[in-house]
């Protein structure tokens, strides 16, 4: 007997296009990226061979929980993506980003110089390109490093690609510093063009063997150019081997491999946006998604 096979039909009903049409367009973007970092951790699972239940031991969770995440339903909070990402040995930029070559289209990057207090250390490691969410802009400060009691420069890049593994960071807490909102009266109730400066400040603890990274961001309108918000959040790591690896040099200066650096700050950057969506959540800032960027290596 031949069996019959259901094929493929194309719903429509005013009802089925009505709740369609109550879906946001960011609701549809937080959906496919939802779907795309299950992928992306299915993926990284299957090339070291982990299973469910090994990550499920690694992060100290139900195999149940691993298989929520892997359904593509469940919101990721930074904390438990950047858990994630060590458990895979992989960075957490790879669970985030597309598969395109990143490109600062339609984006407005500004660079300016900034004037820092006395006694501050100013310094540009690099230069980054930016993937700009679809209606924003990006502009500031290139990723800057600078530290209030000691002078601060990175190391030279070794040949070798470094990990967080490599270096055995362990992210040991995270405080909100600082936040604030401001609404002018004269903007749009639509804050749908914004643009964000940014600044990495590092400091370190010789005695405790800690490296404190403080990321300020702040958010401002274009073309107004009028500040809306800002956001401090600091991060303190235990690195281990710290003798050996972070370099105290005369005068309260101190030296932090590149490849370090890279690291710190894309964990920093990335828990800093997941904060700032939890700081801003159900104000006229919802939208204010900071940015993905990736620092040209």
């Amino acid at each position: 007997m031949e069996k019959k096979t259901n094929k493929a039909r194309l719903y429509t009903s005013p009802l089925l296009e009505e709740i369609m049409s109550r879906i946001t367009p960011l609701e549809m973007e937080q959906t496919h990226n939802r779907m795309l970092i299950a992928a992306r951790m299915d993926d990284c699972m299957k090339d070291i061979g982990l299973s469910k239940i090994d990550l499920a031991r690694k992060l100290n969770k139900q195999p149940s929980e691993i298989t929520k995440w892997l359904s593509g339903t469940h919101n990721f909070t930074m904390e438990t993506l950047t858990d994630i990402a060590f458990a895979l040995n992989v960075n957490v930029r790879d669970l985030l980003l597309t598969n395109e070559d990143l490109e600062a289209r339609n984006a407005n990057m500004v660079l300016h110089s900034n004037n820092p207090e006395p006694g501050i250390m100013m310094f540009t490691p690099q230069n980054i390109s930016a993937l700009i969410p679809s209606g924003q802009t990006i502009a500031g400060e290139p990723e800057t490093v600078y530290g209030p009691s000691k002078e601060f420069t990175p190391r030279e890049k070794t040949k070798t690609s470094a990990t967080a593994d490599t270096y055995n960071i362990t992210l040991k807490g995270i405080e909100l510093l600082d936040s604030s909102m401001v609404r002018p009266p004269s903007i749009s109730p639509d804050l749908t063009l914004l643009k964000y400066h940014i600044k990495f400040e590092y400091r370190i603890d010789k005695e405790k063997k800690l490296v404190f990274i403080i990321v300020h961001v702040r958010i401002i309108t274009f073309p107004a150019e009028a500040e809306v918000g800002k956001l401090v959040v600091s991060h303190f790591y235990e690195i281990a081997d710290f003798d050996q690896v972070i370099e105290i040099k005369e005068g309260d200066k101190f030296s932090i491999p590149q490849e370090l650096t890279n690291i710190l700050n894309d964990i920093s950057l990335s828990t800093t946006r997941g904060v700032m969506f939890s700081t801003f959540k159900g104000t006229f800032l919802h939208h204010a998604v900071l940015p993905v960027m990736k620092q040209k290596r």
